[in-house]
Parts: C-alpha cells; sequence; structure tokens
C-alpha cells in the first residue's frame, strides 16, 4: 500500500499516490474541508469549492487519516 503525499504550491494543493496525482485542488477556491466514515471499509473527504463540491471515496482507513493529517498541516 503506498502513502499518500499532499503538497502544498503558491495556490495549488496536489494530492499523490506513488507520485501520481490523484487530486489537485485550487487553493483560493477551497471553502472547507469535510471527512467521515461509513462502517468498516467507506472512507470520505469532501471538499466544498466555490463552484461546487469535490467528493473522494476509499476503501482504506490508512490512507484516509494520511490525507487528512498532510491537510491538516497545510492549513
Amino acid at each position: 500500500m503506498s502513502k499518500p503525499t499532499v503538497e502544498l504550491g503558491f495556490d495549488k494543493i496536489r494530492i499523490r499516490f506513488d507520485g501520481v496525482l490523484h487530486l489537485a485542488l485550487v487553493r483560493s477556491k477551497l471553502l472547507g474541508v469535510h471527512a467521515w466514515r461509513y462502517g468498516d471499509r467507506n472512507y470520505t473527504i469532501e471538499y466544498t469549492m466555490t463552484g461546487g463540491n469535490i467528493t473522494c471515496e476509499y476503501d482504506d482507513e490508512t490512507k484516509w487519516r494520511a490525507i487528512l493529517e498532510q491537510l491538516d498541516d497545510v492549513f
């Protein structure tokens, strides 16, 4: 299992798995982040952006937590 990385740029946030882009966000359009879990194998992170939401679902708690911990560091 690869550990995700969260990279912070001037106006970008990029989330990668093994160096491959998973999600890119424009920081100036990001309003908030909300995370939750359903049961044992469904973990969600929702990004509220100006103009709409982006929802990412994961089946692995370790990846989900790693992303949230790194996001917390960049906010």
